[in-house]
């Protein structure tokens, strides 16, 4: 997501002059790389006032305040810890599109759950898995519990 959306901006830069249009080209940019609207206005907001505050003329000096602008949104200050229910099983639900990665990721916690000793129930054994199938069945999911 972040290289297809940096290499956007990187076309952008090319335009050489800062302004309105650069941002809404930018915010384009930002909402084709699926990031939230909200996340996407919070970001060029900074950025406009980044750019004022520091006199920021050149497009390509803003190309670093970009990434920090967007890596400042994945910092975490609350518990992320993963939730395990004190009565067994416990149970995640993953929701996403095709390709965002939801079989991986219960796959990589499944491995790792069963690491520290909890145990996988289901039919998909030690390892864990969604599948989405189309067809005339319609569509069927499979997950597993700990």
């Amino acid at each position: 997501m972040f290289k297809k959306l940096m290499q956007s901006f990187d076309r952008l830069l090319g335009r050489g002059v800062i302004d309105d249009e650069l941002y809404d080209l930018l915010e384009e940019a930002l909402l084709e790389a699926d990031v939230n609207v909200q996340v996407s206005a919070e970001i060029l907001v900074e950025l406009k006032r980044i750019v004022r505050d520091e006199k920021i003329t050149d497009p390509a000096d803003m190309r670093e305040r970009l990434k920090l602008a967007i890596a400042d949104r994945f910092k975490q200050d609350a518990d992320v810890r993963l939730n395990i229910s004190l009565s067994s099983p416990t149970v995640y639900l993953f929701v996403g599109v095709n390709g965002v990665g939801k079989t991986t990721t219960i796959a990589k916690l499944g491995q790792k759950l069963t690491r520290s000793g909890k145990r996988a129930t289901g039919d998909l054994g030690r390892t864990c898995g969604c599948r989405y199938r189309s067809g005339p069945a319609g569509i069927r999911q499979r997950g597993c519990h700990f």
